[in-house]
């Protein structure tokens, strides 16, 4: 019975990836942002999907006392304050530095660890709020254009493909459940044939959450607003671990098809007479 036990074996996977999509996308823990354990101000944002979560508390025993205080979320990204033309979207420094200060942080511009003069400065605003909004620099007199003011693709664009490809995976990964326990439940001539269903449906599960975790990395990689002190955390990690147990055991099923190491039995069956 080698070919059911690869079937409960794929169901086992199905369920465990489909639970680890599911908490990737509710948990907004995507990217977090803390301030460093010496620190005497205790700062905290993490950013979802769906909603960025801040914390701040005051320590008077930097490295000692370290409860972050009440949480504050929103809705994440918003137009008017992450996606809109006349701001540059709040970094997570300034998402926390508010809770206990009421203005954003003073560490330059969007968190940048440096100060820049007021001409600097609104350049800076400037390309980043056309970055977002994928718009171009206007022409110069020389005819001279900045090749950053070229993209066309902004944060909130990739932000919002990111939670778009994960509930979509939700679905091909519920599918990917309810074809094992049927092929499972089938008969053998079912089992023969059913490979193909599952390891397709579990390939586009893992195909969608492969483009949520790169639009997310790029961001990170490249966005203003994640700087030192960020990182990325559980909810991707969550998602990574999902896709690649998804590929394993599509790769897996794959070569016991390709082998025949997954055959339920040797004998072929009679022909009609």
């Amino acid at each position: 019975m080698v070919r059911k036990a690869a079937y409960i074996v794929a169901l086992a996977v199905s369920i465990t990836t489909f639970a680890l999509s599911i908490a990737s996308l509710v948990q907004p823990n995507w990217i977090t942002f803390r301030t460093p354990p010496s620190s005497p101000i205790v700062l905290r944002s993490s950013y979802g999907l769906f909603q960025v979560c801040s914390s701040s508390h005051i320590s008077w025993s930097p490295g000692k006392d370290r409860d972050e205080g009440s949480v504050t979320c929103r809705k994440f990204p918003t137009k008017s304050q992450d996606c809109s033309g006349g701001v540059t979207g709040r970094s997570a420094f300034n998402e926390a530095h508010e809770l206990v200060f009421g203005t954003s942080g003073a560490f330059g511009i969007e968190g940048k660890r440096f100060r820049v003069g007021r001409a600097a400065a609104d350049s800076v605003q400037a390309k980043e709020a056309r970055r977002r909004l994928g718009q171009k620099k206007p022409a110069s007199d020389d005819g001279d254009d900045d090749d950053d003011d070229k993209e066309v693709w902004t944060f909130c664009d990739s932000w919002i493909t990111a939670a778009y490809a994960t509930q979509f995976s939700l679905v091909f990964g519920a599918a990917a459940i309810l074809a094992n326990i049927t092929v499972t439940l089938s008969g053998r001539q079912r089992r023969e044939t059913g490979w193909g269903l599952v390891v397709g449906l579990m390939f586009i599960h893992a195909a969608c959450l492969i483009v949520a975790m790169a639009l997310v990395a790029r961001e990170f990689n490249h966005d203003s607003r994640f700087y030192t002190g960020s990182r990325l955390d559980t909810s991707f990690i969550m998602a990574t671990t999902a896709w690649s147990l998804d590929v394993v055991t599509v790769v897996v099923l794959g070569l016991l098809v390709i082998t025949g190491l997954i055959r339920e039995d040797d004998y072929l069956p009679i022909p009609d007479q």
